[in-house]
């Protein structure tokens, strides 16, 4: 398997010239120095000269653009657009004047009169405009800006215009993957022109544009030299969302440097790279050597990496696995711990429900008792009401009797010896004498 990997590093890394050598590269150099309205420039149109010809030095298909207005600046700039389409690095080298206005970039054709901020749109061309276009058409973009220059016409249009922030320094770009931005100066300064045949931010790129180094850090050495060449006043701007590193120059390795013959390497982490004898042997050239031992140390390290990676990885998974035992636990025990509450709870409402239907049940007895003493005391009040009505009826007669026989002896009076009649006759005319009398 390690075999099989470095293989296919070695193979991939020694096709990479030829790959190089297949991409397609092209550039746009544009440079406006005879400007009619905002002061003529020096460096520009020599910028450009020099840049086109290094890029075509350096294989890219070239369009150039010099002393271009408006509408020759629209369609210099739609034919590049057009030409891109598919290529997989694209260059824009602009050099001349620019100006910035609430935070939008604007490229300035040599035709431009800079008198009223409101023509912008349609006097000038937007950086942003350019950017989109190169991004759409191309995997790879590189703008290079050498337009921070010192425009006395600038700066009394932007004492005239107040509050709206008009500037020479131009603002950070929004940049999609796959694109870098270069400025000759920082993000919104100032930087004077140069002097002689070109200006130092092209005099720097001109020096460090055929290294093969990687493109940043050629542009770090630029920035340094601009510096050093300014006495510090001066320093270049990089921005950039690159998705790999960038070579302006070919890598350079012909194909009958690759080894013919690549020693077999074990299967074990451990043996990955060849040995130093085998490297220094004579089967491989020496320029494929230095390569393939660069390769080889970088596969070896990105082997490392790997299984340094699936360690974590097994880690994490084992961590991972562990805590989701633990959750299934606890989450059991919570179940379990639920249901012994919801019996709980069922055995507990029953038994509420039983004490309830025992104290209804002694209620209704003790009601039914209440109710069958209270009925029985009412049938006791009530015969005793009768008893009592039946005597006083009793009563009301005696008394009656007796009246009605006093009034009737009384109506007898006595005989006529003045004596009272006997018992006989007295019976004999009121009846026999009431009991009770």
């Amino acid at each position: 398997m390690v075999r099989i990997a470095i293989a296919v590093i070695c193979l991939l890394f020694f096709s990479t010239d030829l790959n190089a050598q297949s991409e397609r590269r092209l550039a746009l150099v544009i440079g406006n120095s005879a400007y009619q309205h905002a002061g003529a420039l020096a460096d520009p149109a020599n910028d450009a000269a020099a840049l086109a010809q290094e890029f075509k030095t350096l294989g890219f298909e070239v369009i150039e653009g010099r002393d271009l207005d408006r509408a020759d600046m629209d369609r210099t700039i739609r034919q590049f657009a057009s030409a891109l389409s598919g290529a997989e690095i694209g260059v824009f080298f602009y050099a001349g004047h620019a100006v910035q206005v609430d935070g939008q970039d604007y490229l300035v054709p040599i035709d431009a009169y800079l008198k009223d901020a409101s023509q912008f749109d349609v006097e000038m061309v937007r950086l942003d405009v350019v950017l989109q276009a190169m991004e759409r058409a191309s995997k790879t973009n590189i703008i290079f800006i050498d337009a921070s220059t010192n425009n006395p016409v600038i700066s009394d249009l932007a004492d005239r215009m107040g509050t709206r922030q008009i500037s020479s320094g131009l603002a950070p770009p929004k940049l999609a993957d796959g694109t870098l931005v270069n400025f000759s100066a920082a993000s919104s300064h100032v930087a004077h022109d140069g002097s002689g045949a070109s200006s130092a931010y092209t005099r720097a790129l001109l020096k460090h544009i055929r290294s093969e180094q990687d493109l940043l850090t050629v542009l770090g050495r630029v920035q340094e030299d601009v510096s050093q060449t300014t006495g510090g006043l001066r320093s270049t701007w990089t921005d950039f969302r690159l998705r790999k590193r960038i070579y302006l120059v070919p890598q350079s390795v012909a194909v009958t440097d690759a080894p013919t013959n690549v020693p077999d390497i074990p299967d074990q982490a451990s043996a990955v790279a060849i040995s130093r004898e085998e490297l220094a042997g004579p089967q491989i050239p020496a320029p494929g050597r230095a390569r393939l031992e660069a390769a080889m140390k970088a596969a070896e390290a990105a082997m490392l990496e790997a299984e340094s990676a699936r360690e974590e990885a097994r880690r994490v998974a084992a961590r991972e696995a562990e805590a989701a035992e633990t959750t299934k636990a606890r989450l059991e025990a919570e179940k379990e711990a639920a249901e012994a509450a919801r019996e709980r709870t069922e055995l507990a409402a029953k038994k509420v429900g039983q004490e309830r239907a025992k104290k209804a049940g002694a209620k209704k007895a003790a009601d039914a008792r209440k109710e069958s003493s209270r009925s029985e005391v009412l049938r006791q009040a009530e015969k005793t009401e009768k008893v009592k009505g039946t005597e006083s009826a009793h009563s009301v007669r005696f008394v009656i009797a007796c009246r009605r026989y006093a009034q009737c002896v009384d109506t007898l009076g006595f005989g006529s010896d003045g004596m009272l009649h006997s018992e006989p006759y007295v019976q004999a005319k009121c009846g026999s004498r009431p009991s009770q009398c």
